[in-house]
């Protein structure tokens, strides 16, 4: 879409958001928000499922003048159309504990089995490219250390935008 201007604003004075608090994630959301919104910006997509999980819906109700949308239904509604039916969602400790993954994904009815599974420290190790001084064996037992054996599942869904 060419014919508009786009701002990409990361908090990477807070991140990761998913060991923080509730409070926490939905006032570094909202101050991000209203940064934005100063800005000009007409619509807001949030690309990080905690900052949605705590903050989009109460922010579209306290301001339904501006549209704020997240990543987190596309994914879903993608997942469900994949007709895939064990389905590991890997996410951050906070949105495990928001309920939201599972929540969207049996109101867009989903009819597999669903496993979501935190990964703490995983978004930091991530950003430190620690990463990538490892081998890919060592890569996949970090990973099988996180959610035990992937072959179990059809479909991994990676419910954080640091993985």
């Amino acid at each position: 879409m060419p014919e508009y201007d786009y701002i990409f604003f990361g908090d990477n004075e807070h991140m990761p958001y998913g060991d923080k608090t509730p409070h926490q994630i939905e006032q570094y959301t909202f101050e991000a928000l209203e940064r934005l919104f100063a800005q000009g910006c007409k619509i807001v997509i949030i690309a990080c499922n905690t900052a949605a999980a705590y903050s989009i819906r109460k922010r579209q109700d306290l301001y339904p003048e501006h549209k704020v949308l997240s990543v987190t239904i596309p994914g879903i509604e993608s997942l469900v159309q994949s007709g895939r039916h064990n389905t590991l969602f890997l996410s951050t400790k906070a949105t495990e504990e928001s309920g939201i993954l599972a929540d969207l994904t049996y109101k867009n009815h989903y009819e597999g089995t669903l496993s979501v599974k935190s990964c703490p420290g995983l978004a930091d190790y991530i950003e430190t490219d620690a990463i990538n001084t490892y081998t890919k064996e060592e890569k996949k037992r970090i990973i099988t250390d996180y959610v035990g054996d992937i072959s179990d599942y059809d479909s991994i869904f990676l419910a954080c935008t640091h993985y």
